[in-house]
This record gives C-alpha cells, structure tokens and sequence, in this order.
C-alpha cells in the first residue's frame, strides 16, 4: 500500500479532527486507501502555527484537542486515509492550494423529522429569493447552491456589523449539537459522526454545567 508522508499535526488533524484536504504543490492520479505517515520533523513554531490556524479560521478541533507537542507521534505509519479526488479549488476552509488531495468524508445521510419549529425555517428560507427555483433551500439569488466562502463571508460581515469578535461560523453546528446533548436526543447520530467519542471530542468544554443552587429561605429580622 502507498503511503503519503504528512507532517505532524496536521496528520494527526486528518485522522482525528476534521481536516478533509491535504494540501500540496503536485497533482496526484492515486485514488483510494493510502497510509498516513506522520513525519519525524516538527518544529514547536510549526506546532504553534497550526494552532494560530485553526483559531483564525474558527475549526474544530480546537487547541485543548489536540495532543501536547511531546505526545504527537511522529516517525512512523499512524494511520490511514482513502483518497477520492485531487482538486486545484475546493470550498474546504482547509485548502490553501495549490493542490488538494481530498479525503473521503462519513458521508452520512440524515432524515431529520419534521416538526413545527423546522417548518417554519423552511417557509422562511424558501421566501428568501422570491420564487427562484433551485436544487437546494439555501441558494443564491440566482438559484446556485451557497458554497462555504460565500457563506462565512457573508456571516463574517454580520458579525463586523454586529460588533462581535469572538463568535465563529462553526460555533452554530456546536451550539446545535450541544442543545441536542442537552435535551436528551442523540448528538452523535445528529452530527453524522462515527463514534459518541468523537462527538464527546467535539463538544469539549463548549458546554456550560448547569447546577442548583441553594434553597434560601426567608430571613426574619427584629
């Protein structure tokens, strides 16, 4: 089997977070499953601009997930990883070109149940460009699909207008997971992710415990 040699953490971030693309300066035909070796050179600068990375760019896994610097393994085969395209553009927030190899997402498909809550988001998104037709809910003003920049355009303008600075993009699918976690449903199942560990990953100190406080009763005074 081929493997392709990825320094630490990004081969750490394709096996266990959510980088999809692997970027680089050549094309490739290799399609299918590859090795991921992690290489034996890393810099803590290199470390710290990964981190810088995905703080910048509001993605999941955040720095408290990723392994310490000295925990990352490195000089050896750490995983593996199928190969489906090479692209020269793609809407990953992970691309930086010049090529892209991409990486087969879970490619889970959710039926979610109706409800009045949902059916009202729909009738409003479906008033939002009149009676364009389009393949999707959410579509431009010419019925084309919104790919992800368009959208965390769009939604850092808001934030700018609105005057927050710490809000993300992201942020929405967390807080949606999390409300899930919260009233009981199945985050997992929800997220599309192959395991309640990674959705545990995911949801890492995003939540705020809730707790009782104490029973104060009424205070006499003379």
């Amino acid at each position: 089997m081929l493997a392709l040699s990825i320094r630490q953490p990004w081969a750490w971030l394709i096996l266990n977070g959510s980088k999809d693309i692997e970027n680089r300066q050549w094309q490739t035909r290799v399609r299918g499953r590859v090795l991921v070796h992690a290489a034996k050179g890393m810099t803590r600068n290199e470390y710290a601009g990964a981190v810088d990375f995905i703080v910048d760019a509001g993605m999941p896994p955040l720095p408290f997930d990723l392994p310490a610097f000295e925990h990352l393994q490195r000089g050896g085969i750490v995983g593996s990883v199928e190969i489906v395209d090479c692209v020269a553009e793609s809407a990953s927030p992970w691309f930086i070109g010049r090529y892209g190899f991409e990486q087969r997402k879970t490619g889970a498909r959710l039926t979610v149940r109706w409800s009045p809550e949902l059916r009202a988001v729909v009738e409003r998104a479906k008033g939002l460009h009149g009676n364009v037709r389009a393949l999707t809910l959410l579509h431009a003003r010419r019925g084309k699909a919104v790919d992800y920049r368009t959208t965390r355009d769009q939604w850092e303008r808001a934030c700018e207008a609105a005057g927050v600075t710490d809000a993300h993009l992201h942020d929405l699918r967390a807080y949606a997971l999390t409300r899930a976690k919260q009233q009981g449903l199945d985050a997992t199942a929800l997220a599309g992710h192959t395991s309640a560990a990674m959705t545990r990953r995911y949801l890492r100190d995003r939540e705020i415990p809730l707790v009782d406080g104490p029973s104060i009763g009424r205070i006499w005074t003379k």
